[in-house]
């Protein structure tokens, strides 16, 4: 297994969008979901360096803390296994206007969503695949509960619980404080914005990396209604 870890938030999360594109290949971009991109720009970078030497990547885990990213991942030989790989890199399309985003894998899916926008950034390529192996996961947790002693036992317990419920979501993320801005409207309690979400058919947690921010599978529209009704 590889773990790597990447220091420069800054550069990863669009101040230094120049340095990103330098050292990462990517164009980061200053939105809600910032800190889930470093993460994706980071995984992206590696697995187009792995895909040169014809590796292919398992992601187990990635994740935000604090002042670093870092990711696990291990290592498939392979031409087609590489190709697999690089299957899972692509872009967002980032409305500035309304904060709503679209997840892109083709150049030409990329070129008809800019083309068709107004107020639209694009960012990437970043990994749109999965950041987090729910079976690698629930057996770190499972080790964890029965370590007597681990240092800071209780907070990485949290964190890898928060992992394993945003798992199954799509990319990226919203803020509430953002979308409450850029609505005009007042922030609402989490709980209520969830119970509305979930009403709706759709699910939605708070990611690891953000407490303001919120994941989930329900389109704009529907996050639009639930954010005005509450």
């Amino acid at each position: 297994m590889l773990g790597v870890t990447a220091t420069d938030t800054a550069t990863l999360e669009g101040t230094y969008p120049h340095a990103c594109i330098r050292k990462y290949f990517s164009k980061p971009l200053r939105a809600d979901f910032s800190k889930e991109m470093a993460i994706r720009i980071l995984i992206a970078n590696l697995a187009y360096r792995a895909a040169a030497y014809e590796y292919g990547l398992n992601v187990k885990l990635g994740y935000y803390s604090q002042y670093y990213v870092r990711v696990y991942v291990t290592l498939e030989k392979g031409s087609k296994k590489a190709l697999d790989t690089l299957e899972n890199i692509g872009y967002v399309v980032f409305n500035t206007r309304t904060g709503e985003y679209k997840l892109i894998r083709s150049i030409a899916g990329l070129a008809k969503t800019a083309k068709n926008g107004e107020n639209t950034v694009i960012g990437g390529p970043l990994w749109l695949g999965a950041i987090a192996d729910k079976q690698f996961i629930g057996r770190m947790i499972e080790e964890l509960k029965e370590r007597e002693y681990f240092e800071n036992k209780a907070s990485l317990m949290n964190l890898l619980q928060t992992i394993i419920k945003e798992a199954d979501l799509p990319p990226l993320y919203y803020r509430v404080d953002l979308l409450g801005k850029r609505l005009k409207k007042s922030i609402p309690p989490m709980k209520k914005l969830f119970e509305c979400i979930r009403s709706e058919g759709y699910e939605a947690v708070r990611p690891h990396m953000d407490n303001l921010g919120f994941k989930t599978n329900a389109p704009y529209d529907v996050i639009v209604k639930c954010f005005s009704k509450n």
